[in-house]
């Protein structure tokens, strides 16, 4: 899976959250669509969106030192320019470091990202 050569890309700062409709999907079924189209997304500005010269709803790579994901892009009118945020859940753990952070904490705020458009399908998860 490949982003789009020539395209826009953006280094962004990635937060992880939980989220109340991430919550109720990992409770479906794996395999259920409705599970991957509450999990699979990634929340971006308005402005940002648009510096990527991406619609809401069309596919992100979102790259880190940790790894790469493809995820649906949702715009977020509450969040702020240069942050990308991602529901806790698979395709945020292939983003996040493995090894602890300071105080002995997972590493899963404040990680710069590249982000670019991204062609083909939603990253499955498979670990």
């Amino acid at each position: 899976m490949l982003g789009c050569k020539g395209l826009a890309e953006l280094k962004l700062t990635l937060i992880v959250a939980r989220t109340t409709e991430q919550e109720l999907a990992a409770f479906l079924p794996e395999g259920k669509p409705e599970r991957l189209e509450k999990l699979a997304v990634a929340y971006l500005s308005k402005g940002d969106l648009q510096r990527l010269e991406i619609s809401p709803g069309e596919h992100v790579k979102i790259s880190s030192p940790a790894g790469w994901v493809v995820v649906k892009a949702l715009e977020d009118p509450e969040l702020p320019e240069g942050l990308i945020m991602i529901p806790k859940g698979f395709w945020a753990s292939k983003l996040t470091p493995t090894e602890l952070a300071e105080g002995s904490l997972l590493a899963d705020r404040g990680i710069e990202v590249t982000v670019e458009k991204a062609e083909g399908p939603v990253s499955p998860p498979n670990f």
